[in-house]
């Protein structure tokens, strides 16, 4: 996979609803997305209200995360010719342009693929590259948030709660130069929203841990559903 992404948070303009937000942004957004010659990844996250969430959860209600080659890629996908004739005129149609904020990442794969010894467990042939829908929680650390947010026991923590892939990103300061909304970001992923809901269950402190542990945070349990 390629570790240059940008996770972006996206606000729903307010004038128009919940659903016509997601599904606007499934298609034809998404759908134009394809046209981008750069982009080696897309992927919509799509807010699921939880109850294990406090309310800020409901400040966005969807996060971008979008994958290049290079950093060099990513800095100039603004001049691709289809990104600037089809998505950039859509977003307005569907976005608070005022609340989206962009975040330049590098990640640090924990772990990868579900920690699993039995060859006949389905959870061996699960992969977020090649499902187009799973279960995740997008954790993103602010820029006052806790610096130590990446712990040691991070990797322990996400195999409690039954995650079958963790992931931290680190804000790229070369791009930021000190000034990124977050600092970093944490995504812990599961097949569907029951696992999910099973994992924390079993675990809640680690849970907690893992949400606490970043300080001023802001996170959202999603539908990932990957377009590219």
């Amino acid at each position: 996979m390629h570790s240059i992404k940008i996770l972006a948070t996206i606000p729903r303009r307010k004038d128009i609803s919940e659903q016509q937000f997601h599904d606007h942004w499934r298609h034809p957004h998404g759908t134009l997305s394809k046209k981008i010659a750069c982009l080696r990844g897309y992927v919509q996250s799509h807010r699921i209200v939880s109850p294990l969430l406090p309310d800020t959860q409901l400040a966005y209600d969807g996060i971008t995360e979008l994958w290049y080659d290079s950093l060099d890629d990513a800095l100039n996908m603004g001049k691709d010719p289809a990104h600037r004739k089809y998505n950039i005129p859509d977003e307005p149609l569907f976005v608070d342009m005022d609340g989206l904020k962009f975040t330049f990442f590098e990640e640090d794969i924990i772990r990868s693929r579900p920690a699993v010894d039995d060859p006949d467990d389905a959870a061996v042939q699960w992969s977020p590259t090649e499902w187009s829908v799973s279960v995740k929680i997008l954790q993103l650390v602010k820029a006052d948030g806790n610096p130590a947010w990446a712990g040691d026991q991070d990797k322990a923590l996400g195999d409690r709660i039954g995650a079958f892939r963790h992931v931290r990103s680190f804000a790229i300061d070369a791009v930021h130069k000190g000034t990124s909304p977050f600092i970093g970001a944490r995504e812990l992923w599961w097949p569907t929203l029951s696992d999910f809901e099973r994992g924390v269950a079993g675990d809640r402190a680690a849970f907690d841990a893992l949400l606490a542990q970043a300080g001023q945070h802001y996170t959202m349990l999603a539908s990932a559903e990957r377009v590219i």
